[in-house]
């Protein structure tokens, strides 16, 4: 039988090798805690969701069709929805007093296309008295926050209403169950105008309310425009005076 002796030496040899490994253990730990608190955070957002909806909604479509979503809305610096469409190809729309009212596919004019609100048509009027009726959709009285998305279709299909010539716009409004409860978005904006020397405010509000079940909810939206339109032209919409008498060069020459 073998005895082991342990010594004053070993003793201390074994208490200095312990504490050794425990402070080799603790050490990077403590590092750690003092660099994260030194770490400079880089956060990176991007809209990598509503890009692959756009794609997704064009290629497994069974016509020629562009989508933008509401991400997209939001990120361009808009003042409505009018003007998003104009950065899809082949789409160009129609300024009134520098906003986009009109929106032209392919050539062809704002009349002649159809313009539909969750799939119903919607008549707007013009602010001119002379204006005639027209089937062209008003795209100021929309603002951006109000609207979930749009699609441009510029060939016609089975499900889509008759009547548009260059393509079809559908515009789809936010819905109150796809929002977070108590949603709310709020835009404030103000126009100079050189020629009134005036400053006109532009308000657009939204709000999105739901139960906690999901099954639920109500959304209400409103916006105010106001513009001070000053024009310097001479315009001649007839003539009513007196009527000149004709004069025949060939009795002048007699």
């Amino acid at each position: 039988m073998q005895k082991h002796r342990i010594t004053k030496l070993t003793r201390g040899l074994r208490l200095a090798l312990a504490v050794g490994a425990v402070a080799a253990t603790s050490t990077p730990a403590v590092f750690a805690q003092e660099g994260a608190d030194n770490t400079e955070v880089i956060e990176i957002r991007v809209i990598r969701a509503s890009q692959k909806e756009n794609i997704n909604t064009k290629r497994f479509s069974d016509s020629v069709v562009d989508a933008i979503t509401a991400e997209d809305i939001g990120k361009f610096p808009d003042k409505n929805v009018a003007e998003s469409p104009s950065r899809i190809p082949g789409i160009t729309i129609d300024r009134d007093f520098g906003e986009g009212q009109g929106v032209t596919i392919r050539g062809v004019q704002p009349d002649q296309n159809l313009t539909l609100l969750n799939g119903q048509a919607v008549g707007t009027a013009q602010w001119f008295v002379l204006s005639d009726a027209t089937r062209n959709f008003n795209f100021e009285i929309l603002a951006s926050e109000m609207v979930a998305g749009l699609e441009v279709y510029k060939s016609s299909q089975a499900d889509l209403d008759e009547g548009a010539l260059g393509g079809t716009v559908i515009l789809r409004t936010r819905k109150p169950l796809d929002l977070d409860a108590n949603t709310s978005q709020v835009s404030i904006e103000g126009q100079y105008s050189d020629n009134a020397e005036t400053t006109d405010p532009s308000l657009s509000g939204l709000y999105s309310w739901k139960n906690d079940d999901g099954t639920f909810g109500l959304l209400v939206s409103a916006s105010f425009q106001q513009r001070t339109v000053q024009r310097e032209t001479n315009e001649d919409f007839g003539w009513f005076g007196p009527s000149i008498p004709r004069i025949d060069p060939r009795s002048a020459q007699r």
